[in-house]
């Protein structure tokens, strides 16, 4: 096969952005079977000549959609080529970009202010909140816990319909979406490519360019100390909070305290504060709105874990005006998923959600006695969620390597982070099949020639190792429980929210600590943004049709 490439556009239209350190994926409509090893003809838009040799993993023939391609895994890199290779890999994330158009997102240093508009200011710090902060590194942290908060708004104002329209943003630990009330009916939207919701990372390129969500993923794969995760545990934190000690060592990025105690993030030589990273994910979800809606967007519902307090909500609301979103309210991420199950249409009883993401876990009992939901108890967990459940099987899977080639992957930042990746692709199939392959190639280079990771997973193994993970978001649910003296049986439903309550472990062990099958009226993970959207209508007067 002959692939030439005039300009970095047609790259990215071949290549469909597509390609990493171990393979990549040609649009093309030349057949091939699965298996079948294929000699590739590279002429690179800078001019140079590679010649790659591969084995076809996967093909596409979707003639529906126009989609056709293979997928290609690279087994015929010689030692000549590999820098070449990887050169291309880089070049090609640098001209994948997500440019913000604000100037707010120019890196800061740490002696300045920071760039035009309001500095970054640091929260206060919490005194007697319920927010615990002296969890060991290696002890999993007490979840935050806040009986009776305010109940929602009631007999709201109505005002004008908003000529300007306002959306919900779940902005999550690992992924984020969008969404709106349209001619009644609540839409999740969708950005260029389909997609209903990106993933939390933001990388930056070696132009200074930023890119966010899938580009920042495939980035994150090839240099992973130029991408940030989830950078949302870490607003309003302090560089010195104990808490958050386990996740910075964790980091692939390099730290530092800014002047009032600050965490700020080094990436490239350059510092950027908290705040200058969560814009960019925001600046895109808010174009992605304005895409689809046709129109400016600048006031947005965003959700928050129930364990934020003042400091991180103002923070929040510090990236949200670099963003460019002027007004912004702020719902808790179980109160939001309750609004988007309209159980109060049948239930007239205490009903609870199971707020299961990411990163973040949060539990909360609602009162839908009457046509406002009023929260009892609240609880969450900062740092339980579904990336602990990767970390689970990625754990085992490196143990099984190391016993058999004397191998540390954990001590290589590349390829941990590409076990991750690999550990959630398994997860994910976990949920409907009985057993999966945690697969990684290339995991090791050896004089002896590469190392392929292969670690077989059965659902039972897999429903061994993330069972302690799955008792900690249960150990939460009673304390709220205990909180409001309430027993299970008090319950007169659980509601899912949150991708990892796809996992069947999570829906066995929630059945049986309620003694209740748990219902589910909306997908788990849109049911955070589909509220929050639903609360966007609550507070501008706007109709929702009720199906």
């Amino acid at each position: 096969m002959r692939a030439k490439c005039s300009g970095w556009d047609r790259f990215r239209e071949l290549f469909s952005g597509n390609i990493s350190s171990s393979g990549l994926f040609i649009a093309t409509p030349v057949v091939a079977e699965e298996g079948e090893v294929i000699t590739i003809q590279l002429t690179a838009p800078d001019g140079g000549d590679l010649e790659l040799v591969g084995r076809v993993t996967h093909v596409i023939r979707d003639e529906s959609r126009g989609q056709k391609g293979l997928g290609i895994h690279l087994e015929g890199v010689t030692a000549e080529a590999c820098p070449r290779y990887l050169e291309l890999v880089r070049a090609a994330a640098e001209h994948c970009t997500v440019r913000p158009a604000t100037d707010e997102m120019i890196p800061i240093d740490v002696e300045e202010e920071g760039p035009a508009g309001p500095p970054p200011i640091p929260p206060p710090r919490a005194t007697g909140s319920a927010v615990q902060r002296g969890a060991l590194p290696q002890a999993a942290p007490r979840p935050a816990t806040r009986a009776m908060p305010p109940p929602l708004p009631k007999n709201v104002r109505p005002v004008k319909r908003a000529v300007v329209p306002v959306v919900g943003i779940d902005f999550g630990t690992s992924r984020s979406s969008v969404a709106a009330v349209l001619r009644g009916e609540v839409v999740v939207l969708q950005n260029a490519g389909g997609s209903r919701e990106i993933p939390s990372l933001v990388g930056v390129l070696a132009n200074g360019s930023v890119v966010v969500g899938a580009d920042a993923q495939r980035l994150r794969a090839v240099e992973p100390d130029s991408v940030v995760a989830s950078p949302k545990r870490l607003l309003g934190r302090y560089h010195d909070d104990p808490e958050i000690q386990p996740y910075l060592a964790g980091l692939a990025v390099p730290t530092l305290a800014g002047q009032g105690g600050e965490v700020l993030l080094q990436i490239r030589g350059r510092t950027f504060s908290v705040a200058q990273l969560c814009a960019p994910l925001l600046y895109s979800l808010r174009k992605q709105a304005e895409e689809q809606l046709k129109q400016e967007v600048t006031r947005a519902v965003l959700t928050v874990p129930v364990s934020f307090d003042e400091g991180r909500n103002g923070a929040l609301r510090q990236a949200a005006r670099m963003a460019g979103l002027q007004q912004v309210d702020i719902i808790d991420e179980p109160t939001a998923a309750a609004f988007a199950q309209n159980f109060n249409r049948t239930f007239r009883k205490l009903v609870a959600v199971y707020d299961f993401g990411g990163g973040t876990f949060d539990f909360s009992v609602v009162d839908a006695a009457t046509s406002d939901l009023q929260v009892v108890a609240t609880a969450g967990d900062t740092w339980l969620g579904g990336d602990d459940l990767d970390a689970a099987v990625a754990q085992t899977a490196a143990n099984a390597f190391w016993r058999q080639h004397d191998i540390e992957l954990r001590h290589q930042v590349v390829q941990w982070q590409r076990l991750l990746m690999a550990a959630e692709r398994a997860k994910r199939d976990l949920s409907s099949r009985e057993q999966t392959v945690v697969e990684v190639s290339r995991a090791a280079l050896t004089t002896a020639g590469p190392l392929d990771l292969r670690h077989p997973v059965t659902r039972p193994e897999f429903d061994e190792m993330v069972a302690p993970t799955i008792q900690r978001s249960l150990d939460t649910c009673a304390e709220a429980l205990e909180l409001s003296t309430l027993a299970p049986s008090d319950l007169e439903a659980i509601y899912l929210s949150g991708g990892t309550s796809h996992v069947p472990a999570v829906r066995a062990a929630v059945t049986q600590f309620f003694g209740k099958t748990p219902r589910v009226a909306v997908p788990p993970e849109r049911a955070v943004v589909i509220g929050a959207a639903m609360y966007c209508a609550r507070l501008y007067n706007e109709q929702i049709l009720v199906t």
